[in-house]
């Protein structure tokens, strides 16, 4: 199986002259094999006439082509492929009722387009241009999803979803407003959102804006519940607090999908893991959901042995080291005792410090604090 995928981002025919069609050896005899796609602007290949030779992947000058050759058994495990871009996505995480399932893998591997799919958002096309949903249950059939699927179509089956990126909430609604019907939550107490109810969303910090869309996702009524990279933002104690109320969920028999990268929250988090892999813009592969010890150890090691997949040429190893005596350096700057304050009575008071070259300085405090 050959798949050929074109990053749109990256593709500017106007600026190479369509350099791929002019240097693809295809094209002499089969002028269509690679195409500008008249929506787009952007090329298209046709995988059925292209031979695999790389030369278009070589000559392109924005690296935004991807020609690659994948099992042949993977045909038939195909869920999604992007019309423009060329991207497949291969089978799907199963959410479990009563568990957290974690999902893991790098950037645009096909992780948030799963839970797109398993939302509702997204309509999967089985690889061809069927958009039916009668076709994606018929699909999955004898599988947990195929009731999974069922469910969610038949409107059966309730989806809540915090979004992995927040800006587009950035409006000059209030956390009032935006929680409204959920002020009675415990958690506003537990995140200490009780001083920003009166703030407008577009007002507050990184942190806090997660604070509030995680609370309204979890206060929402729903069957399954999704969180795309809940951390993103959060301190510590916010983390923990994130994680009980997660934890919460799962024990009251809800699907629970968690997408993250930081693999302390997901050990805390999820009951187990599942692997998304590939090639980022071109496909991703969602494996089977392991333990969480375990998922967590073959994400590391690179290497998953019930399929004998290798994920990285390297694995990921965390070195323990003597702590450093403190090497006296050159002084880059310094601060005397200053305070600053805001006209909403916020007042940070700051000590003297100094900074060296060669020295990583880090900032560590809770969410709302002054450090920024």
């Amino acid at each position: 199986m050959r798949i050929a995928a074109v990053e749109t981002e990256q593709c500017r025919p106007e600026k190479c002259d369509n350099l791929c069609i002019r240097v693809c050896p295809v094209e002499r005899t089969k002028p269509e094999t690679i195409v500008i796609d008249k929506t787009t602007g952007k090329a298209k290949i046709d995988e059925n006439l292209c031979i695999g030779c790389g030369i278009c992947v070589n000559k392109c000058p924005f690296s935004a082509i991807s020609v690659l050759n994948l099992p042949d058994e993977w045909s038939t495990t195909v869920v999604h492929k992007y019309p423009t871009s060329g991207f497949v996505l291969f089978w799907l995480p199963t959410p479990k009722k009563g568990s957290v399932l974690g999902i893991i893998g790098k950037n645009g591997a096909g992780k948030t387009t799963a839970l797109k799919i398993l939302s509702g958002e997204l309509i999967p096309n089985l690889g061809s241009d069927n958009n039916a949903t009668k076709s994606v249950v018929d699909f999955f059939r004898g599988k947990e999803l195929q009731r999974y699927f069922s469910g969610l179509y038949s409107g059966n089956l309730r989806v809540a979803v915090k979004p992995q990126y927040l800006d587009q909430l950035r409006t000059q609604q209030t956390v009032k407003e935006y929680l409204d019907g959920k002020l009675g939550s415990p958690l506003i107490d537990e995140f200490s959102l009780s001083s920003v109810l009166s703030s407008r969303l577009d007002e507050l910090s990184g942190g806090e804006l997660q604070k509030v869309v995680i609370v309204k996702t979890i206060e929402s009524e729903a069957d399954a519940y999704f969180f795309d990279e809940p951390a993103s933002f959060l301190d510590v104690k916010d983390r923990l607090i994130m994680g009980k109320a997660v934890r919460r969920l799962a024990s009251l028999g809800k699907y629970v999908l968690v997408v993250e990268h930081d693999l302390v929250v997901l050990d805390y988090l999820a009951d187990y893991i599942t692997i998304v892999y590939g090639e980022p813009g071109a496909y991703g592969y969602v494996s089977n959901y392991y333990g969480v010890r375990n998922g967590i150890n073959y994400m590391l090691l690179g290497y998953l042995p019930d399929i004998n997949m290798r994920l990285r040429a390297d694995q990921i190893v965390f070195y323990k080291h003597a702590a450093k005596a403190f090497i006296q350096s050159e002084e880059a700057f310094s601060w005397g005792a200053m305070s600053v304050s805001y006209d909403n009575g916020f007042k940070l008071t700051i000590q003297p410090g100094v900074a060296y070259n060669g020295k990583v300085v880090c900032i560590l405090g809770e969410n709302g604090v002054g450090k920024t």
